[in-house]
């Protein structure tokens, strides 16, 4: 299974909700959603979005750690390995305020990656825009 699959399948545990009912809020199809708790289907971007709108603080944040970990290849791993308090000097300032403060960490350190790399700098827009929406 990949990170990613195991962030969902945790969140829907903790949260006792259904896959129909993530189904629901995210408007993603619940064969999808089975699909990625499952592991056997890669997630789009767009899903990512609707999964971080719906989802509450922290598992926003595990879904995207999540997310990461399976982009990235094994010897750069560290690069998104995020842990509660992990302290970065400078903040970048288009984060929205009232972020729960992993999610922000995890954030923090994509803007910094972001710089070197677009791929990562077109996701972070795209979710610091449903992040927005969603405070």
């Amino acid at each position: 299974m990949s990170h990613f699959s195991n962030a969902v399948s945790a969140a829907l545990d903790e949260l006792g909700w259904s896959q129909t009912h993530l189904s629901e809020l995210s408007g993603i199809p619940r064969p999808q959603v089975n699909r990625y708790a499952r592991g056997t289907s890669s997630v789009e971007v767009a899903s990512l979005e609707k999964l971080i709108s719906v989802l509450p603080p922290p598992y926003d944040g595990s879904i995207l750690q999540a997310y990461l970990r399976d982009l990235t290849p094994l010897k750069y791993g560290h690069l998104v390995e995020f842990s509660r308090g992990s302290y970065v000097r400078e903040e970048p300032s288009e984060l929205p305020s009232g972020l729960d403060p992993e999610l922000r960490s995890v954030l923090v350190r994509l803007a910094f990656l972001a710089l070197r790399h677009t791929e990562i700098r077109d996701l972070l827009a795209s979710l610091l825009r449903v992040l927005s929406e969603k405070n």
